[in-house]
């Protein structure tokens, strides 16, 4: 099926609506056929529709008189699909990174706080690392510690991450 891509198909939907055009692009694993559709405005611009392959009910070739196969329709587990994109979102939002199970809230709170603007992972014993640098229980600035001696980090970066947890620390003893 290699061959036809640029050739010019009539395709058929489920819903009984035909469209013309020249093939794009054809992914059967997606089930995503591209066509550039017949009376597109310019060759700067041309106009495309993308067709979800399950929805298509017959894929014709008019040069060669000959009809593509198109996969049918699939079964689609929509709460599956549903929690993957739930897992996606709180991954996007940092909400699964910073709830680590078992974890001091103090931890937590840090590790919020920190993965906005760093990128920020959790070690060993609840522990925070950050750019090599660890960051250990009862989370202070005398707890920012190098964690791999072998890899040193600048100290201007050891002192602004132990300014940040400093900060970060005051700030939730505070606010409990």
């Amino acid at each position: 099926m290699a061959d036809i891509e640029g050739r010019k198909v009539v395709v058929t939907t489920r819903a009984d609506e035909t469209i013309t055009g020249y093939v794009y692009d054809w992914n059967e694993a997606q089930n995503m056929l591209i066509l550039r559709v017949q009376g597109a405005k310019t060759e700067l611009r041309p106009d495309f529709r993308i067709i979800n392959t399950a929805f298509i009910k017959e894929c014709q070739c008019p040069d060669k008189s000959q009809t593509l196969k198109m996969k049918g329709p699939s079964y689609v587990d929509v709460a599956a699909r549903q929690e993957e994109l739930k897992r996606a979102v709180q991954k996007a939002h940092g909400l699964l990174r910073s709830d680590r199970e078992g974890a001091p809230e103090i931890a937590k709170h840090i590790y919020r706080e920190l993965s906005k603007t760093l990128e920020c992972k959790w070690g060993p014993d609840h522990s925070i690392l950050v750019r090599n640098v660890k960051i250990a229980s009862p989370y202070t600035k005398e707890s920012c510690t190098l964690a791999d001696s072998a890899r040193p980090v600048p100290k201007k970066t050891l002192s602004y991450i132990q300014e940040r947890v400093a900060v970060m620390a005051e700030s939730f003893a505070a606010a409990n």
